[in-house]
């Protein structure tokens, strides 16, 4: 984002002002800060069900934990980029903030989420000798992006912290997953591998939505005319319905993959 003044930073978006004796609040695209909240409240909810499974299996229990640390990032997210953007980039200066620790924060629960998701198909997924491997790729990817997020905080490299970068992380991950479970579904037919992979495919077409309401400037063209429905909405939508699924659909199938089956 081009260095914007705090006037430029509120005419780019949907606000409200709120006024305490000599202090202002200002919280950000309303709407949009309620949907990623939501999307927060479910992923902590759902994935202290897969947690709280009397079975106590290795696979339900890092895909709780994935759906927890996904959640708490995304209130991260909703302060950071929504709600109360303004008050952490640009109150009280002359030119906004290009980025916050709040960003990074948030970068950093979102990795080490798709991390334990990975450790989640890895046991549920894949026998004990090849289930390593993909362990190993998880830790490596994990410990390499926030090695790299840590060298942007401190060379103040915005690529490095950004969204789209982090994406490139996990779009390789999602489509090993894909692999992994494509495979597993072919030989075995299982209804797991099945719910996993429409599971990717929610994924999927969140992502190209998102990118494409992106490229085709709709949050603009709709901010034009006096309508907030930004792409951020659109990600959080999809997102509220992976989550809904994989709470509902994934929870009473996930299981640890027996020796040898």
């Amino acid at each position: 984002m081009n260095a914007l003044t705090p006037a430029e930073f509120l005419n780019r978006e949907w606000f409200l002002r709120f006024q305490f004796g000599q202090h202002e609040l200002i919280f950000g695209q309303p709407s949009s800060s309620i949907l990623v909240f939501v999307l927060s409240l479910l992923a902590v909810l759902f994935g202290l069900r897969f947690l709280s499974d009397e079975r106590k299996q290795k696979s339900q229990f890092w895909c709780g934990l994935a759906l927890v640390l996904s959640g708490v990032g995304s209130a991260v997210a909703g302060i950071y980029y929504q709600a109360f953007g303004y008050q952490i980039r640009c109150s009280g200066l002359a030119i906004c903030a290009s980025t916050s620790l709040w960003e990074s924060l948030y970068l950093c629960l979102s990795s080490i989420g798709v991390m334990a998701f990975l450790f989640a198909i890895a046991y549920s997924s894949l026998l004990a000798n090849k289930r390593k491997y993909l362990i190993l790729y998880a830790l490596t990817v994990t410990f390499t992006y926030n090695a790299l997020l840590l060298f942007g905080i401190i060379k103040q490299n915005l690529f490095l912290l950004s969204y789209d970068f982090s994406i490139l992380f996990t779009a390789f991950s999602i489509l090993i997953l894909v692999v992994v479970n494509g495979v597993d579904y072919l030989k075995r037919e299982e209804e797991l591998s099945r719910t996993l992979l429409r599971s990717y495919f929610i994924l999927f077409c969140t992502s190209c939505s998102y990118y494409l309401y992106y490229q085709l400037h709709l949050t603009e063209w709709l901010w034009a005319r006096n309508m907030w429905f930004s792409q951020n909405d659109v990600l959080h939508l999809g997102m509220i319905v992976w989550i809904y699924y994989l709470g509902n659909k994934l929870a009473p199938l996930l299981h640890d993959r027996a020796l040898g089956s």
